[in-house]
């Protein structure tokens, strides 16, 4: 999405709350509060600068659960693969 134009900032909100609004879900995920599912990423950079920092995973949280080892798994499987599919098939 960078590569046609829209900044690194607009591709995470529409991979997020923009989705999650436009899907209906915005009262359930999207963003960051209380009482929203608790399914995020941390990463070791800013992404909002370079979109592909974002692969630079350091805690991922499923279910308001952190998944610590897994992480690195997750980064390592990003790295190796360098395909988001194979990545949305691990199962955290």
């Amino acid at each position: 999405m960078v590569d046609y134009g829209m900044s690194a900032i607009e591709v995470l909100r529409s991979a997020t709350s923009v989705n999650a609004q436009a899907f209906g879900y915005s009262d359930k995920t999207g963003r960051i509060a209380p009482g929203l599912l608790a399914d995020m990423i941390a990463v070791d950079a800013d992404p909002s600068v370079d979109i592909k920092l974002v692969r630079k995973v350091k805690m991922v949280m499923k279910d308001g659960q952190l998944c610590s080892n897994k992480a690195a798994k997750l980064e390592d499987a990003i790295v190796k693969n360098q395909q988001t599919e194979k990545v949305r098939s691990c199962s955290l």
